[in-house]
């Protein structure tokens, strides 16, 4: 059964950190849908879950934006005083995601007809991708918590 609909589901954290995104993922993927998963590299603890979870899982397509902790550590500190930067001139820390400005870029060159959001990091970059392609935007609320 051939669906043709895409869906990009967006977190700023790792697939293997987030198994209530990954259940969803491979969910969709078992029904048809071309899935793709934008993540950000910040567990280390999860990279070789992650591998893995990629090498059983090769029909979803895995993307990792941002930089990581111990193998790109100048550039996720950068990121990191970028951040500090951004919420000193306003933005609100603790709505503002590491690589919310990697996610929204990402999340922007790829169509699909439906963007799923799973954390508060992920919000700006699935409104964003949904609005630029005419396409819907999703969030987990589970994911929320208590705010």
């Amino acid at each position: 059964m051939k669906i043709n609909k895409r869906i990009v589901i967006i977190s700023s954290g790792q697939p293997s950190a987030n198994p209530r995104a990954v259940k969803e993922a491979l969910a969709l993927h078992k029904e048809g849908y071309a899935v793709k998963f934008i993540y950000c590299p910040l567990s280390p603890w999860a990279d070789r879950f992650d591998e893995k979870l990629f090498s059983v899982h090769p029909g979803i397509t895995w993307i990792r934006v941002g930089y990581h902790p111990l193998k790109q550590k100048w550039s996720y500190r950068f990121a990191r005083l970028r951040k500090k930067i951004l919420a000193l001139a306003g933005r609100s820390a603790r709505n503002y995601a590491l690589f919310s400005q990697e996610l929204k870029n990402e999340a922007c060159k790829h169509k699909a007809d439906l963007y799923i959001g799973h954390n508060l990091g992920a919000i700006e970059a699935t409104v964003t991708a949904a609005g630029k392609f005419n396409g819907k935007a999703g969030f987990d609320a589970e994911d929320f918590h208590r705010g």
